[in-house]
């Protein structure tokens, strides 16, 4: 959050090391999809998509149900499909980045679990706002502030209004 991202991989290299001698999966998988966010925001691509992917591959929906209350978040297998769709996206490949990002939300809604439910909603209008379908996003985003409304989500209620607003002036 304080964009510290050099010592964000420092950390995710150690949390890394740390678990790889363990069988402990679901430890895995946070190492993975926190480093794998933290070289995408250094936009060092290979190595996310790497890590998201080996995160991927080590995620189980039922493995994780209990993740989400440990980790205080979003679920990582919606988490990581929304991160790798962005990804995608940058690199040019929409229409995997497309199918990336519903396939969040379909896990999400799977799962019913209302914070992975908004953020897979706001990931996806996101990425239509970047393909600029702004017709698309509207609906997302509709449903995303909804949840938000409900469960007391004010962050994500603002990323909502803020994404509108883009919408908006896309239209």
């Amino acid at each position: 959050v304080r964009a510290e991202h050099p010592k964000a991989r420092d950390v995710g290299e150690e949390l890394l090391a740390l678990v790889a001698p363990t069988d402990d999966r679901v430890a895995h998988v946070q190492a993975h999809y926190g480093h794998g966010v933290t070289l995408y925001d250094l936009v060092e691509l290979d190595g996310a998509e790497s890590h998201l992917e080996r995160a991927l591959a080590a995620y189980d929906p039922d493995t994780h149900a209990t993740h989400v209350s440990v980790y205080g978040g979003y679920d990582p297998g919606v988490a990581c499909r929304c991160w790798r769709a962005w990804l995608r996206w940058l690199r040019g490949t929409p229409d995997r980045a497309l199918h990336d990002a519903e396939d969040a939300i379909a896990l999400a809604e799977r799962l019913a679990h209302p914070f992975s439910l908004d953020f897979a909603y706001v990931a996806a209008a996101t990425l239509r706002l970047f393909r600029r379908e702004p017709e698309a996003a509207l609906p997302l985003l509709e449903r995303a502030a909804h949840i938000s409304l409900d469960e007391g989500f004010a962050y994500q209620r603002a990323v909502c209004a803020t994404l509108r607003g883009w919408a908006f002036l896309m239209l």
